[in-house]
């Protein structure tokens, strides 16, 4: 597979934990694919503070995006900034001591499986450790104990194996600070650059063009 390349000197990576802020970064479009209730709720469970940017909001359903608004109650932990430019998101996360992610969560009902997160891997860009269900190409990005916490997905019509995978965030949410923010930061920019992409795709079309079946 050919992942998806980004511009590394677009991010500007904390790689010192002293540097780091207490809270959690959660992103991602505002609807059930996402959701980005169910990484709020998490934070909640354990008095964790957290900021919540939501892109897209035009076309996203305007149910689910007034849920996630009115679950950051204002002067509260847990902090809504709406949709921001690139560079202050990037700003948010870079500070962040880890980044949440539920898609194919709760809200989700177990049938999405994200493709590629570029959430995921922009916050190892910026050397933010990243906490995520297993879902889709994840452990593609994130390295279970290096750059993260890969969370087995659980059925979430199982009432008990949904709080296992809760009690599963709350221990990586207290561990991730024995991650190596250097060592994240120069991995993600060796695997995700759009140099590398680039290299990928052009071996790909030699293959194919020399007869190499796929």
């Amino acid at each position: 597979y050919v992942h998806n390349g980004l511009r590394v000197s677009d991010f500007r990576p904390v790689i010192k934990w002293k540097l780091k802020s207490d809270r959690y970064f959660i992103c991602g479009r505002p609807n059930s694919e996402k959701c980005l209730l169910e990484a709020i709720d998490i934070c909640k469970k354990v008095d964790a503070p957290c900021d919540v940017v939501a892109g897209r909001l035009s076309v996203e359903p305007t149910d689910y995006c007034l849920k996630v608004a009115q679950s950051c109650t204002f002067g509260s932990p847990w902090a809504y900034r709406g949709q921001l430019s690139h560079e202050d998101k990037n700003k948010i996360m870079a500070r962040s001591r880890a980044t949440l992610i539920t898609y194919g969560g709760r809200d989700s009902r177990n049938w999405y499986s994200e493709p590629f997160g570029l959430v995921a891997a922009e916050s190892l860009l910026v050397g933010t450790p990243v906490i995520g269900y297993d879902c889709g190409a994840f452990k593609e990005i994130v390295r279970h104990g290096i750059d993260g916490f890969v969370i087995p997905r659980p059925n979430f019509d199982e009432k008990s194996e949904v709080e296992q995978a809760h009690d599963a965030f709350f221990k990586a949410m207290k561990e991730v600070d024995s991650l190596n923010l250097e060592e994240i930061r120069f991995s993600a920019a060796q695997r995700f650059s759009h140099e590398r992409m680039g290299d990928q795709y052009i071996k790909l079309y030699e293959e194919k063009l020399n007869g190499v079946n796929w």
